[in-house]
């Protein structure tokens, strides 16, 4: 029974972590997207930013469902290698410079946008 106790608590205990983490992570990436995302796809990922205006193919918006066929290892793909490399817009810029760990913390943000 005592072991029981020590498990729940352990498991509650790894999630809480695990939650924090993934806010930290996502908060760095924030930082990121708001830079180098937000003038195409808007601050909420709406897909209105200020710079979508002028763009043939619009951003999709997130909000509304357009990430929801992809995990988070094709918006990694995506983010990395630019919309014409995997099928998408030309439009879509390649973000070849972030390291791995930038790479993670925008994917944990953009999850945050979509509903």
């Amino acid at each position: 029974m005592k072991l029981t106790g020590v498990m729940t608590g352990f498991v509650a205990a790894a999630c809480v972590i695990g939650f924090t983490a993934g806010s930290a992570l996502a908060q760095d990436g924030k930082a990121i997207y708001m830079k180098d995302c937000a003038k195409c796809h808007g601050e909420s990922g709406a897909g209105d930013g200020p710079s979508a205006k002028s763009l043939k193919d619009k951003p999709g918006n997130w909000g509304t469902g357009g990430l929801k066929d992809y995990d988070d290892a094709k918006i990694a793909e995506i983010t990395k290698k630019g919309g014409k490399a995997v099928g998408k817009s030309a439009g879509m810029p390649a973000s070849s410079k972030l390291s791995d760990a930038e790479l993670q913390s925008v994917v944990a943000y953009v999850k945050t946008l979509k509903k």
